[in-house]
């Protein structure tokens, strides 16, 4: 229920943080990108519908089916190391939502966040069920409180943590900036550049990792 607005928020901030910018994500071309995004547009809209009956068992299965495919797109882009990270999200929130039905949410959890007693499903919601004692990987479920403004505060999965932090982590390594031909050539034997301090050589080498 959080991942998209904490994939914007984080992945608004890390390309600044890590020295980038938010133009340079127009010419990244992701592998697949058309199926990709379009893959994404259900993803993160049909959770939202409000469905019973057979428009609603469509409307799972069509979401369920999502999974699988954005996995294997994350695959068909591993040369964006984090993009792995991703697809071990996408992995954690389809396994426990195909086991379940729907993607379990924790009454304690929500609790915590929301005062009273808060309604967790809604009428017509397919994509979600309440936590039980017959719930299968209940850790996988949304059991994470997450605490903030109201388009933060929510209850999260390990799966949308890890699908935030891979999607971030990807579009700020994306907007990092080439290297300069020049500056490559200005490069020592041990490939540092002496004119640089310590400080951004470790900060250009911690968003190479991401």
């Amino acid at each position: 229920m959080l991942v998209l607005p904490l994939i914007l928020v984080v992945g608004a901030a890390l390309p600044s943080a890590c020295g980038g910018h938010l133009a340079g994500l127009r010419e990244v071309r992701l592998r697949g990108e058309p199926f990709l995004l379009a893959l994404l547009i259900p993803q993160a809209i049909l959770p939202f519908l409000r469905l019973q009956g057979a428009p609603a068992s469509v409307a799972y299965w069509l979401w369920v089916f999502t999974f699988p495919a954005l996995f294997g797109l994350c695959l068909f882009n591993a040369s964006h190391r984090s993009m792995l990270v991703v697809a071990a999200g996408v992995t954690l929130n389809g396994l426990v939502i195909v086991l379940n039905g729907g993607m379990p949410v924790s009454l304690q959890a929500a609790s915590l966040i929301f005062a009273g007693s808060p309604t967790l499903i809604r009428a017509g919601d397919f994509a979600h069920v309440v936590m039980s004692s017959t719930t299968h990987l209940p850790w996988l479920g949304d059991v994470l409180p997450i605490a903030g403004p109201s388009i933060l505060r929510g209850v999260a999965s390990p799966g949308d943590i890890l699908l935030a932090c891979g999607a971030s982590s990807t579009l700020a390594a994306c907007a990092m900036p080439p290297a300069r031909p020049e500056a490559r050539k200005t490069l020592g034997g041990d490939g540092l550049d002496p004119g640089r301090s310590w400080d951004s050589v470790a900060r250009s080498k911690v968003c190479s990792i991401l």
